[in-house]
C-alpha cells in the first residue's frame, strides 16, 4: 500500500445550495472535509506496482450456470492467502449455499490496469461475472478533478483527488489521464475522466483492505474476525436480540429537510425494514432543534441493536460528528468511539466526507471511519460511503432494490446506473468516490430468513439469552423459570457434540445466570465458531441460543 503524502490542500467547511433532485426531494448538501484543528487533508500517491503482475486461479465452488445467482470473484493478496486460507473456503461455502459460483485468485504485483483487465477477462467469458471481493492490499486508482460544488461558476473550483473503485465496477469504458481538459496535470498518473458509450457500472467490487487498520490487529486477524461474523451473519447467529430488526436514521442538521416526505431518508430506509422498526433522530435546518447530537448518539443510539444505520454528518476519515445548537457547537464521533462500543450495527451507510477512504493513514489518525465500522471486533459488516466528499443521494433507488430483496451489491450498481442517467452533470463530484467497504454479496434483513422463520415457528420456551454476544473470552448465559423443576444447561458446537454441562440440577423458579469461560469439560479452550446453548427441563419446549466466539 502507499499511503497518502502530507501534501495539502484546503480544509475550511463550505454548504452550498444545488440543484433538487428526482422525487421533490432536494438534493443534499455537500458533506465536505471536517477535522479537528491540526489534521490536514492530504493529496494521494498513485499505487506502485510491486513486481509484475500475477495471478494463480484456484479451482471455483458452486454451480457455474448463468441461471444461478452468478459468479464471484474473491481476489486475495497472495501474501495473505496461507493465513486466511480456511475463512475463505468458509465463504465459499456460504456463497453457494445462496447459488452463487465464486473462483479465487491469488494476485501478486501489477498495476490497477493489469487487475481491471482481469475482471474484464472473467466477465467476458462464458460464465460471467457479476461482482468482485478485493481482499487484502489490492490495487487502486487515484481520480482527480476540479469541481464547481455550487454549480454556478461563481466560486473558485477546488482541487481533489481520492480512490476510485469505480473503475474496477466498468467493464467496458475508457478512463484516461489527460489533465480534464487542462484543468489538473496531464500524465501523472492519476485519472480525470471516463468516457462510455453507456455510461454504466456491469459489476460490483467490495474492498476488504485491512492493512490501514493496523490498530486493530494484523491484516490477518481482522480478516478471519471478519469472515468468522460473516459466516454468523448467514446462518443466523447474528440475529438481533429482538426482533425484527431494526434501523436508524441519524442525521445532522445540513439534510434533516431530507429525513421525512415521499423519498426522504425514513421512506428509503423502511422499504428494507418497515414502518415500526425504524428509529429517527434528525434536526431540520429550518427548525433548528438540538436533538442530533455527538452525546446522545454515543449514550442513546451507538448501544442499541440496530441491524443498519444511516448517518449523515460532517467529518473525514478518522470520525465525523453532530453540531448541536444548530451549526455553532460541533461534537465529535472518533473511530476510536467505534472501537471501544463496538455498536450492534451490521451495515452502514456513511453520508461522511471521506469516511470510506480505505487509503487513510496518516496525520493523527490511523483508521478509516468505514473500515472500523466493519472490521470492528464483534459486530460489523459492510459499510458504504464516499472516498470523498459527497455521498449517497437518488438513494431511494439502492433501498427499493435492495429491498426486493437484493445483494448490497446488485442494489448499489442499480442505483449508480439510474442516478448517472439522471445526474449525469453531478456524478463525478458527488459519486465517483463512493466505495462498499466489506461483503457486497450479504442482504441486510435478509440473509438470515430462515433463522428467522424457525425462530418463528418454535413453541414458546423459556426465556434464554447470553451477553455478550459474540463474546471473547466468557459470556454470561441467563435464563427465566416458571416453576421449580429439574434443568439441564449444555454448550453444543455445530456438529452437535455435546462441549460442555453447565449444570443439570433442580433449580427453583425465576431468573437465573452462569459465565461460561469458553472451555470444554476438560478445562481447555475451544476455538472461535458458533456454538449452541441449550435449555431442557420436563414439561417444557427444549430453549436454545446461537453464540459466537470470536478470538
Amino acid at each position: 500500500m502507499r499511503f497518502a503524502t502530507l501534501s495539502t490542500i484546503s480544509v475550511t467547511l463550505m454548504v452550498a445550495a444545488v440543484a433538487p433532485a428526482r422525487g421533490d426531494t432536494p438534493e443534499p448538501l455537500p458533506t465536505r472535509w471536517m477535522a479537528p484543528p491540526g489534521v490536514e487533508r492530504p493529496l494521494h500517491d498513485v499505487w506502485e506496482p510491486a513486481g509484475p503482475f500475477g495471478v494463480q486461479e484456484l479451482p471455483p465452488l458452486g454451480s457455474q450456470a448463468r441461471e444461478q445467482q452468478g459468479r464471484i470473484d474473491i481476489a486475495v493478496e497472495y501474501a495473505l492467502y496461507t493465513s486466511i486460507q480456511s475463512s475463505i473456503l468458509q465463504y465459499q461455502t456460504d456463497l453457494a449455499e445462496r447459488g452463487y459460483t465464486s473462483l479465487v485468485s491469488l494476485i501478486t504485483g501489477g498495476t490497477p490496469e493489469n487487475l481491471r483487465t482481469y475482471l474484464t477477462g472473467l466477465y467476458n467469458e462464458p460464465a460471467g461475472l457479476i461482482g468482485a471481493v478485493l481482499v487484502g492490499d489490492l490495487p487502486y486508482i487515484v481520480y482527480e478533478m476540479m469541481q464547481d460544488w455550487d454549480g454556478t461558476g461563481g466560486d473558485p473550483p477546488e482541487y481533489e483527488d481520492f480512490p476510485c473503485d469505480l473503475f474496477f465496477m466498468d467493464m467496458d469504458g475508457t478512463w484516461t489521464d489527460d489533465g480534464a481538459g487542462g484543468t489538473v496535470t496531464p500524465g501523472n498518473g492519476k485519472y480525470d475522466g471516463w468516457s462510455d458509450a453507456n455510461p454504466r457500472l456491469e459489476i460490483w467490487v467490495g474492498r476488504m483492505q485491512v492493512e490501514t487498520l493496523s490498530p486493530m490487529g494484523t491484516p490477518a486477524d481482522l480478516l478471519n474476525n471478519y469472515f468468522s461474523k460473516n459466516h454468523a451473519y448467514r446462518s443466523g447467529a447474528l440475529l438481533p436480540e429482538n426482533l425484527p430488526a431494526r434501523a436508524l436514521v441519524y442525521v445532522d442538521d445540513d439534510w434533516g429537510n431530507g429525513v421525512l416526505g415521499l423519498y426522504g431518508d425514513a421512506w428509503c430506509v423502511k422499504q428494507v425494514y418497515g414502518d415500526d422498526n425504524i428509529v429517527t433522530v434528525f434536526d431540520d435546518g429550518s427548525s433548528p432543534g438540538n436533538n442530533a447530537t455527538a452525546l446522545d448518539y454515543k449514550t442513546n443510539h451507538m448501544t442499541e441493536d440496530y441491524q443498519l444505520a444511516m448517518l449523515r454528518s460532517h467529518g473525514y476519515p478518522g470520525g465525523h460528528g453532530f453540531y448541536k445548537d444548530y451549526r455553532t457547537v460541533f461534537g465529535w464521533v472518533y473511530n476510536s468511539d467505534y472501537r471501544s462500543i463496538d455498536p450492534e450495527a451490521l451495515f452502514y451507510s456513511f453520508f461522511v466526507c471521506s469516511g470510506c477512504d480505505y487509503t487513510a493513514q496518516y496525520g493523527s489518525y490511523q483508521t478509516y471511519l468505514g473500515g472500523v465500522a466493519a472490521f470492528n471486533e464483534y459486530y460489523g459488516l459492510v459499510s458504504w460511503g464516499s472516498a470523498k466528499t459527497g455521498g449517497m443521494w437518488n438513494d431511494y433507488v439502492f433501498y427499493t432494490v435492495l429491498a426486493e430483496p437484493n445483494t448490497i451489491g446488485a442494489a448499489f450498481v442499480e442505483w449508480f446506473n439510474e442516478s448517472y442517467v439522471f445526474y449525469s452533470e453531478y456524478a463525478p463530484r458527488w459519486w465517483y468516490g463512493m466505495v462498499l467497504i466489506g461483503d457486497p454479496a450479504l442482504i441486510p434483513n435478509g440473509d438470515y430468513a430462515t433463522a428467522v422463520a424457525d425462530r418463528e415457528e418454535t413453541p414458546a420456551a423459556p426465556f434464554l439469552e447470553n451477553r455478550p454476544n459474540p463474546f471473547n473470552p466468557a459470556t454470561e448465559i441467563s435464563f427465566a423459570l416458571e416453576r421449580d423443576g429439574a434443568v439441564t444447561l449444555a454448550v453444543y458446537d455445530v456438529s452437535g457434540r455435546c462441549v460442555r454441562t453447565l449444570f443439570r440440577r433442580e433449580m427453583t423458579s425465576g431468573v437465573h445466570s452462569v459465565i461460561w469461560d469458553g472451555t470444554d469439560e476438560g478445562g481447555v479452550a475451544v476455538g472461535s465458531g458458533v456454538y449452541l446453548c441449550r435449555l431442557s427441563r420436563e414439561g417444557s419446549p427444549v430453549s436454545s441460543r446461537k453464540m459466537l466466539l470470536l478470538k
